[in-house]
């Protein structure tokens, strides 16, 4: 009697952790994958990432904060900027080799003359690294409540 039972407990062990094995094996790893996680986006150019690039306007599409981060994944150091329609420059800075420039909550930079680019729309803006440059689309949001949490209410840029 043990020895059936001793088999049987195997045979339900060894056919769990196969089917534990082959449903893993199924399942990707999603901190290996490059994605944008929030409401921002990504973008590259050269050896530089944009990550969770986004802007927090004010209702009439005036004025906005654009927060996000800058990755280089390069040797060297590279200039980065950050260009929007207007022909503004508003972000022109020197990326560490492997390092981050990190334009959160607490250091938005401050975006101007945005022509009309109101919440729920995009914002097409151009990102230099070096020599390199690329155009993309920045979502462009507004304050937005959530279960009584205003997530971007600190953001939205405050009078003239």
């Amino acid at each position: 009697m043990r020895t059936s039972g001793t088999r049987r407990r195997a045979a339900i062990i060894a056919t769990t952790i196969a089917g534990l094995v082959a449903v893993s094996a199924c399942s990707p790893v999603t901190t290996d994958m490059n994605y944008a996680p929030s409401d921002g986006v990504r973008a590259s150019v050269s050896t530089v990432t944009g990550i969770n690039l986004l802007a927090v306007a004010n209702d009439e599409g005036t004025r906005a904060n654009f927060v996000g981060a800058f990755t280089n994944s390069g040797s060297e150091s590279v200039n980065v900027t950050l260009e929007i329609p207007t022909g503004t420059i508003v972000a022109d800075k020197t990326v560490a080799a492997r390092g981050l420039v990190d334009y959160n909550q607490d250091t938005p930079l401050s975006l101007q003359d945005l022509s009309g680019a109101k919440p729920g729309t995009f914002l097409t803006a151009t990102i230099k690294a070096g020599d390199q440059s690329t155009q993309v689309r920045i979502p462009v949001l507004g304050h937005r409540e959530e279960q009584g949490v205003d997530h971007y209410n600190d953001l939205v840029p405050s009078g003239e």
